[in-house]
């Protein structure tokens, strides 16, 4: 991967359903520990971002797996894009590949294809869909995330690309549906024929 393309992990022990989930026990680790394990996968950054008022709770956990972590004293807890754009600048990520610290069963080779199609089209928004919630991969640009900033409302801040999803008119965005990966007919030997070189 370029060295300007980084996974930045968004993650957060304050969430009102289940509080600390992400560094409960999943098997023999904890639940964002397998989310680092996935982001290694795929580039040589990994970054977790976390509100400010999670200041020194993955401190422990991103020294054990050996990436970098960052508290974001600029914006609402609420507000993850501005904390991505915070961690993107501080550690230089251009191409940001977005991971979800409760999503543990991500295919890094789906993460790591849909990166190679965002950069191969030049795209500001790349995104999977198809697979079950927790399992779709998303990439897109610093630039394009701070452009459309000043325009997102609040949930839109909070849930990132939601913005990017609701404008993909005004963005150059990439699709790539799973939903269906059995070869039946031409059209889905063509669809095919897009992944296969990435393997």
């Amino acid at each position: 991967m370029e060295s300007n393309i980084g996974v930045i992990i968004q993650a957060r022990t304050g969430s009102t359903r289940f509080p600390n989930k992400v560094l409960e026990l999943l098997g023999d680790k904890p639940l964002i520990g397998y989310v680092i394990v996935i982001g290694k996968k795929i580039a040589r950054k990994v970054v977790l971002a976390a509100p400010i008022s999670d200041d020194g709770k993955f401190n422990e956990i991103c020294k054990e797996y050996g990436i970098e972590v960052i508290y974001d004293r600029c914006h609402e807890d609420n507000d993850v894009a501005g904390r991505f754009i915070v961690a993107a600048h501080t550690f230089g990520i251009e191409v940001i590949v977005r991971l979800c610290g409760d999503a543990p069963f991500l295919s890094p080779f789906i993460v790591r294809s849909t990166v190679k199609m965002h950069m191969a089209r030049k795209a500001d928004y790349t995104v999977t869909k198809g697979f079950p919630e927790g399992m779709n991969a998303e990439v897109f640009n610093i630039s394009a995330l701070e452009k459309f900033y000043p325009l997102m409302n609040n949930e839109e801040k909070e849930h990132v690309t939601l913005y990017f999803e609701r404008h993909a008119k005004d963005i150059q965005t990439n699709i790539f549906w799973f939903n269906k990966m059995s070869i039946d007919t031409p059209e889905d030997l063509e669809n095919a024929q897009k992944w296969i070189k990435l393997l």
